[in-house]
């Protein structure tokens, strides 16, 4: 294998690292791999000029895959520095390729690190350790006072997937869109017992939380329905409301969805909801031409699905009404209801398999599996099988 044929496999995986949630990205990134790892010196000699004069985070977070996949141990100094430096998209590129690598022959230098490092760096290795699974022994409260969303995020989810309750907590008056959104998936995560009613009364607020309506509809039960049938009435939360009504998925409310494709100010929500729930795609007209005052960069960023069609979501569920059972939840076509995280959860398309999890994972923590979806696909159910084995 040239060094050429062997850059193209290694940028391949660099691509494809950010998606490893999606199994179809996950399975093709284990084949780059793979491959990687037959071409031993090669695949070595790169990963070690990506890790020794590092351009990129992708570049990183797979030269971290490499390097740890061929245990090429006097790499593993150079991904740790990376890991505790100041530069947080090199960082960021050692913690993704750790949280994939077997980590087992560092494990006893990380707490080390995490002791003496700068909080953003101790932030990175709690989030290494966290996502193995591995005992956190680091007082996290310190860390509470940092200001940079993007580090405050991290922590968040960290405190979620160790299950501490009290810190996780701490961040319900966060103001930032993107700590809002992660606060309720760590709480979700880490068993909060107060979940269903701190949401509930973060959608009652005088400024009602647009994080915590959407985030009803994946902890919602029976008698939340009227509740997001109000706030589908207020014209600043019935988007966030029919957002809600399809991740929630219950028959009940599909009416409510069909009816709402009629709004201008809710048929692309609800659509997207009806798509979400019957797994079918809701038929649409030819999207307009862009504005004419945009820029060639934002003509790049620039899309419009085109409007939905009401006449042909009436007759959808006209037509498809009886086969969804009253009382149950679907999401994709599939009843969710009576066993999510069986045989069906791995029927599921990905986007929609992480609200289905966390909803038991909210409700029904003791009896629920600590499963990790941003991983490898066979380690789902194991978050821990970097401690138990080799890659």
């Amino acid at each position: 294998m040239t060094n050429a044929i062997f850059q193209t496999h290694y940028d391949s995986l660099s691509d494809l690292i950010r998606s490893i949630g999606d199994r179809s990205s996950a399975g093709r990134a284990a084949a780059e791999l793979d491959g990687l790892i037959l071409a031993a010196d090669e695949s070595g000699a790169i990963a070690e000029q990506h890790l020794t004069e590092p351009q990129s985070e992708e570049a990183v977070a797979a030269a971290t895959l490499v390097a740890f996949a061929l245990q090429a141990t006097t790499l593993y100094p150079k991904v740790l520095n990376l890991l505790c430096g100041e530069n947080s998209e090199l960082q960021a590129g050692a913690r993704a390729g750790l949280r994939l690598s077997n980590i087992k022959s560092i494990l006893h230098e990380l707490p080390k690190l995490a002791g003496d490092a700068q909080p953003s760096a101790r932030i990175a290795i709690l989030d290494v350790l966290s996502f193995h699974r591995v005992s956190v022994p680091v007082d996290m409260s310190s860390l509470l006072t940092l200001q940079d969303p993007d580090s405050r995020c991290l922590l968040l989810e960290s405190l979620g997937r160790i299950g501490n309750i009290r810190l996780v907590a701490s961040f319900s008056q966060d103001t930032d869109p993107k700590i809002k959104k992660a606060f309720w998936q760590a709480m979700a995560r880490s068993g909060h017992p107060e979940i269903v009613n701190v949401c509930r009364q973060r959608c009652i607020q005088k400024q009602p939380c647009h994080d915590a309506i959407r985030f009803m509809g994946v902890i919602g039960s029976p008698q939340d329905h009227s509740l997001l049938r109000q706030l589908a009435s207020g014209e600043s939360t019935a988007t966030a409301a029919i957002e809600a009504m399809g991740i929630l998925g219950a028959t009940e409310l599909i009416p409510d969805i069909v009816t709402a494709i009629d709004n201008p100010l809710t048929s692309q929500a609800a659509a997207v909801a009806i798509e979400r729930i019957s797994g079918r795609m809701v038929p649409r007209s030819d999207p307009p031409p862009p504005p004419d005052h945009l820029t060639e960069e934002e003509l790049d960023f620039w899309f419009h699905p085109g409007d939905p069609v009401p006449g042909a979501a009436h007759q959808w569920w006209k037509q498809s009404r009886y086969d969804f059972d009253a009382g149950k939840r679907y999401q994709a076509g599939r009843c969710v209801s009576d066993d999510p995280l069986g045989a069906i959860f791995d029927e599921l398309p990905d986007e929609l398999r992480r609200d289905v999890y966390l909803r038991e994972r909210a409700l029904n923590f003791k009896q629920t599996p600590d499963w990790e979806l941003e991983t490898w696909p066979k380690y789902l159910r194991n978050p821990s099988w970097a401690m138990q084995s080799t890659r």
